[in-house]
């Protein structure tokens, strides 16, 4: 099996040569998907991620869900490979964060996931047993380690679904949202389905 680093390189590739006409509607049929999975009004929570390079663009599906009453908290990377998630008035609020991913301002309020609360969560690959490849700072598996409370979700288009072993750190993940629908992992994260 290819180690961490080729899967990345090949899974980053891969992703980044898919059309763009394809790409956005491919993010389209995303963002509605999450509408939903992830119900959106006063009281609600999410903890999402702004979308980079070639990834899923659920930039609309942010907003809306700040259109719509809730509260989107994005995450802040610290020092030592951690990250905490602020909340955000709009996406016009993001401020340049460390390795040029735009990150909402220090200055705001720190949240953390309460029982239910939606965690959309960014990859390179994915598996089938919902196990993720990241860009390999481990932020994301430190922090859902942290956080079981939170209900995750991958997001990402159908090509980036791969095969890798799980390493000690990973945490799986107990849904997955692609283009093609939302599939839930057996033995995944938790799970739960809002009426």
């Amino acid at each position: 099996m290819k180690n961490r680093e080729e899967l990345r390189a090949e899974a980053r590739s891969r992703r980044d040569g898919l059309p763009e006409s394809f790409r956005r509607e491919a993010s389209d049929r995303i963002c509605a998907i999450l509408k939903e999975a992830c119900p959106a009004g006063p009281g609600r929570k999410l903890f999402g991620y702004v979308p980079i390079g070639s990834e899923a663009d659920i930039a609309p599906f942010l907003e809306w869900f700040l259109a719509s009453g809730g509260t989107v908290a994005l995450p802040r990377t610290q020092k030592g490979g951690m990250m905490d998630f602020y909340a955000v008035p709009s996406l016009d609020a993001l401020v340049p964060g460390r390795f040029g991913i735009p990150e909402p301002p220090a200055s705001g309020t720190a949240l953390v996931p309460q029982e239910g609360d939606a965690v959309l969560v960014p990859c390179l690959l994915f598996t089938r047993e919902g196990h993720r490849i990241g860009y390999g700072g481990g932020f994301y598996d430190r922090w859902l380690a942290l956080h079981p409370e939170g209900n995750a979700l991958i997001t990402a288009y159908s090509v980036q679904e791969g095969r890798s072993s799980a390493e000690t750190h990973d945490v799986p993940i107990g849904r997955i949202v692609t283009e093609k629908g939302m599939f839930h992992v057996r033995g995944g994260r938790k799970s739960i389905t809002h009426d």
